[in-house]
């Protein structure tokens, strides 16, 4: 992607936080309004206030993207075909959930991080209310973060990084996100996965299904214990990933 653009990297970096935040505040606002209606007698029911809350979830992305479309990112991004993408899902996932697993893994060991009260919450929440889960973690999440972080703020950063400076930020953004120290490990090595998949191919499609494996691995609680093979093919599996050409041929820009 070729966009000519006058603003330096600290005003492109300064508004993609500013983004990120002001999303975060309309988000956990949601809260607010929830104690408000339930207030006057609305949404007293936790099924219903947990409806509420994805629709207040889609509905905050939709104008975080209208915003951004306006007045931030106006541009179209080239697409690209992905060669072998079988082979390209299989190794990118198994990439993102041993190389997540095995940094949070490490850092619980030395620092014993234990899961933050939200985290808590909304296993609790699974386990109680799994359809919650299943359209909250696996569909929405996927498809609105892929479109928030890798479309929107992975493209606009490049225009002025290298990518892979780009990538790097918006994981580290993409961490930051979620709020709490395990999550931020979590989420930083997953958004630098998604990163260079998205980077590479410029299909938004691909890191949305990349998202929703990782998601689902999750989701069904799977544990890998820490140990050194897992970080040993951790790290061979960055390196093929950096290596491997995913780009068939650059198409006509949409």
């Amino acid at each position: 992607m070729q966009v000519k653009n006058k603003t330096n990297g600290f005003r492109v970096i300064f508004l993609s936080v500013f983004i990120i935040i002001t999303y975060e505040f309309i988000l956990i606002s949601q809260n607010n309004v929830i104690d408000i209606l339930n207030y006057f007698g609305i949404l007293k029911d936790l099924r219903f206030q947990l409806i509420f809350s994805m629709l207040y979830q889609v509905c905050s992305y939709l104008l975080v993207f209208f915003l951004i479309r306006r007045y931030i990112f106006p541009y179209k991004v080239s697409k690209y075909q992905l060669k072998n993408p079988i082979k390209i899902y299989f190794v990118t996932a198994i990439l993102a959930y041993l190389l997540a697993a095995a940094v949070l893994s490490f850092f619980t060991f030395v620092f014993y991080l234990e899961p933050s009260e939200s985290e808590l919450m909304f296993e609790k929440l699974l386990k109680g209310y799994p359809w919650f889960g299943i359209i909250s973690a696996l569909i929405i999440a996927p498809i609105c973060e892929e479109i928030f972080f890798r479309y929107y703020i992975l493209n606009f950063l490049e225009t002025q990084f290298k990518p892979r400076t780009a990538v790097i930020l918006s994981a580290l953004l993409f961490g930051a996100f979620h709020l709490n120290i395990r999550q931020f490990l979590f989420a930083t090595v997953l958004g630098f996965v998604l990163g260079i998949v998205y980077n590479k191919t410029k299909d938004i499609r691909h890191s949305i299904f990349l998202h929703f494996i990782f998601n689902l691995v999750s989701f069904i609680n799977v544990v890998v214990l820490i140990n050194p093979s897992i970080i040993l093919l951790a790290i061979i599996a960055v390196f093929y990933v950096s290596k491997v050409n995913f780009r068939k041929e650059e198409l006509e820009k949409v």
